[in-house]
């Protein structure tokens, strides 16, 4: 399973010296920055984006903040894996099942 942990707390600067920021469209990934930090982002019907995601829909990752938080629910789902994670303020945390 690939993830974007490693960008947990980090800011993404683009080749051109900006922020990142906007939605960007890589191989198979769309990635959500705010200000050059992986950011959820809010959908046209108040739905919560997550920051990262694979175009398939196989893989979901949940940030605030440049941080991976996610308070209802597991901030990194992969399907084909079945691995879900969960994380709070950039940490990771058991899941209220125990199960991590």
């Amino acid at each position: 399973m690939k993830t974007m942990k490693e960008y947990n707390g980090r800011i993404t600067i683009l080749e051109n010296g900006d922020l990142a920021d906007g939605t960007y469209f890589v191989e198979d990934w769309i990635l959500r920055y705010k200000d050059g930090l992986l950011n959820n982002e809010q959908g046209e019907n108040g739905e919560v984006l997550p920051a990262v995601e694979k175009n398939d829909g196989t893989h979901y990752e949940f940030f605030v903040n440049g941080k991976l938080h996610r308070e209802d629910a597991p901030a990194i789902i992969d399907l084909l894996d079945d691995i879900e994670e969960w994380w709070l303020n950039g940490n990771q945390v058991r899941s209220p099942s125990g199960r991590n």
